[in-house]
């Protein structure tokens, strides 16, 4: 926990310039390198939806570029953050708009009693009235439009990585599922010798029955281990198939190089990369807002004018006379300091929110690299000495048995012992993998890109 802190605090120190004060420049939100080779839905300026392009769901080996290749045109998520940009843009446009003008008409002296019965003796006024905006409201409250057309490209950015990362853990699972059905097919033809060879032992009177029973009993188990490694196999490749809303399972299987593995850069390599992570990033934009909105907060205590003109027609003398006026409100009641404070306890709060964001990603990426280093480090001793070793007792045994040197429970103790190594294998394979991704989603950036600059420095 000690450690965990002082990684955060170090954060800080290495990317102060993170943490945006009020009225500094807004970033404009850009693609991170991250899955950047790959094209993006993107919603066009149109009141008519266009859909994306209507491509087959993909079939055969499917490798992971080309099931992120096809989430990020066909993800809902996707398309969901590229429309908000359009509506973003669409209040930005009304925002320009200047406010209209009032047309009027008045009719004094109408119907009454005595000379003024009838319209006679009435004055018709036709005016036409305009509201000027002072204190620069309209640039104000352009500005902050502006920005929030910028906060929705950081949040599909964001949302973009979030399909990258998650069709990424996705399919990783979907191969794990692939590895552990191999394991329990071997596993399956391991118990599959083993009862052979009891029941030679048994036939031969070398061995009881016992033995047979046993055998056949672990045949059994083999069996259902791999029906449910069948059905989680299944299950994960639906899931990786909702990740662009597909209906159906078309894909044979998934391809990649599950057993290479990277050597894990230094944490500092990557710790002052989290000011490229999007949710960091759109914090001085976001900033940016809240100090656009005091400052339109503050234009209102600047009251209005409203300018009229007119002609009046007077029926009596059938005479026409120019009508001009103008009205301010007088700011005595209201001098809109409520908002104007609620604004400017924003920003405050703001840097708050902004300060917490960056430990929440720095915590994050702590946790992600501790479970990336470890899984790394497992599975590296897992198939370079554990798995050997454990494939040589099993060797062994097998052999003794045969021989009728050995008891079946040995054969079947070092049996367990290489399904058990080969499980976690896999397993720190798949953790290795998942978090990778997790670390990468952090700060924006491939580690093969991260390890390829620490390599060129």
């Amino acid at each position: 926990m000690i450690l965990k802190r002082f990684q955060i605090v170090i954060v800080f120190m290495l990317i102060g310039t993170g943490v945006a004060h009020a009225g500094e420049a807004a970033t404009v939100a850009s693609p991170r390198s991250l899955g950047s080779q790959f094209r993006t839905f993107e919603a066009e300026d149109s009141l008519t939806p266009n859909k994306p392009d209507l491509l087959d769901e993909p079939s055969g080996s499917l490798t992971l570029a080309q099931a992120q290749a096809y989430a990020l045109i066909h993800s809902p998520l996707i398309q969901s953050f590229a429309w908000e940009q359009r509506v973003a843009e669409a209040r930005k446009l009304q925002t320009k708009a200047h406010p209209n003008p009032e047309l009027g008409i008045d009719v004094e002296n109408g119907p009454g009693t005595g000379e003024l019965r009838g319209f006679d003796n009435s004055e018709q006024t036709l005016q036409v009235s305009q509201l000027i905006e002072l204190g620069r409201k309209r640039q104000k409250r352009l500005s902050v439009s502006s920005l929030e057309v910028d906060l929705t490209k950081w949040d599909f950015e964001a949302a973009r990585l979030d399909v990258l990362t998650g069709v990424a853990e996705r399919f990783y699972e979907v191969l794990a599922a692939q590895e552990r059905v191999a394991l329990a097919d071997e596993n399956d033809k391991l118990a599959e010798d083993v009862l052979l060879t009891a029941t030679k032992r048994v036939q031969t009177g070398i061995a009881s029955a016992d033995e047979e029973m046993k055998a056949r009993l672990a045949v059994s188990l083999a069996h259902i281990e791999r029906d449910h490694a069948e059905r989680m196999l299944t299950n994960a490749r639906t899931v990786l198939a909702s990740s662009w809303g597909g209906k159906h399972v078309l894909f044979t299987n998934v391809q990649n190089s599950f057993n290479v593995l990277m050597a894990v850069p230094a944490y500092d390599k990557l710790v002052t990369r989290i000011a490229e992570n999007p949710d960091v990033a759109r914090w001085t934009t976001e900033q940016a807002k809240r100090q656009s909105i005091m400052e339109l907060e503050k234009a209102g205590k600047t009251p209005d004018v409203t300018l009229a003109a007119g002609v009046r027609h007077f029926s009596a003398e059938d005479d026409v006379a120019m009508v001009m006026g103008a009205s301010i409100p007088i700011p005595l009641f209201d001098t809109n300091q409520g908002n104007i404070r609620a604004a400017h306890l924003s920003v405050i709060k703001g840097q708050t929110e902004q300060m917490l964001a960056i430990s929440e990603v720095a915590s994050a990426l702590f946790a992600a690299y501790q479970n990336l280093s470890s899984a790394y480090n497992e599975a590296t001793q897992l198939d370079s000495v554990v798995l050997p070793e454990a494939l040589r007792v099993f060797d062994v045994a097998g052999e003794k048995y045969r021989q009728g040197k050995s008891s079946y429970l040995e054969v079947l103790d070092a049996q367990r012992t290489v399904v058990d190594v080969r499980g976690r294998y896999v397993d720190a394979l798949e953790t290795y993998h998942i978090a990778r991704t997790v670390v990468e989603r952090l700060i924006g950036i491939s580690l093969d890109d991260v390890n390829a600059t620490q390599d060129n420095n």
